[in-house]
């Protein structure tokens, strides 16, 4: 609400519509000296967003205009019913991204939920167990997951001696609010030989919290 950003709220005369207006914003693009800072940049610019009650959708994606440019990294993945090119489903996966059933990944591969709801949904109640399984093809290696709250970092898991590639986390809450989890890895010789200039990295899309079970989420703000 305060100046500059605040022409991003004001509705155009003719169509209604405001800068803000949009679904998705890129969080994730590939490459370059300062991929890391890039990266770390737009992430809070993202969740200053969430926090003030603009539900934006992150996205990972490649920037491969010119055929010297690899593609498919990072990229994002979206949860539908069909994973198959035979049974692709365009309004089921447009309907998948918007709600936010997506996250963000240069290779590590994530499954996520809070007692059963899931990336874009609402979980009701004061505590829930975070269930996070990570997977990866064997040349890219995971070594933290970080759990978050608001997009701030309630806890950290070293999973270089974890028995498992599955945490379950029980986690409380004093409000409504949403929680995150990214995962990084070390970039290793193979790693950085397949994927230059990026490191393993990925990251979830929020699971919105309803803490007094009013039906309704308040943004946590600033």
């Amino acid at each position: 609400n305060s100046h500059p950003n605040n022409v991003l709220i004001e509705k155009d005369k003719t169509t209604g519509l405001r800068d803000l207006d949009f679904d998705l914003i890129e969080v994730v693009n590939p490459g370059g000296a300062d991929h890391e800072a890039r990266l770390r940049a737009t992430r809070r610019d993202w969740l200053s967003l969430v926090k003030q009650g603009e539900r934006k959708v992150a996205t990972a994606n490649s920037d491969s205009h010119m055929s010297a440019q690899q593609v498919a990294v990072p990229r994002t993945m979206v949860q539908v019913q069909g994973d198959s090119v035979a049974t692709f489903n365009e309004p089921e996966f447009l309907r998948a991204l918007k709600a936010g059933a997506v996250y963000g990944t240069t290779g590590p591969m994530l499954e996520l939920d809070l007692s059963g709801k899931t990336m874009g949904e609402t979980f009701t109640g004061e505590r829930g167990q975070l269930r996070l399984r990570i997977s990866s093809a064997d040349w890219i290696s995971v070594a933290k997951a970080e759990i978050q709250i608001n997009g701030e970092t309630v806890a950290e898991y070293d999973l270089v001696d974890q028995p498992s590639n599955e945490l379950l986390v029980p986690i409380s809450f004093d409000k409504d609010s949403f929680v995150t989890v990214e995962v990084r890895g070390p970039i290793t010789p193979l790693y950085s030989a397949i994927y230059p200039g990026i490191s393993p990295y990925a990251f979830s899309n929020p699971i919105y919290v309803d803490f007094d079970a009013d039906g309704e989420w308040q943004a946590p703000g600033l």
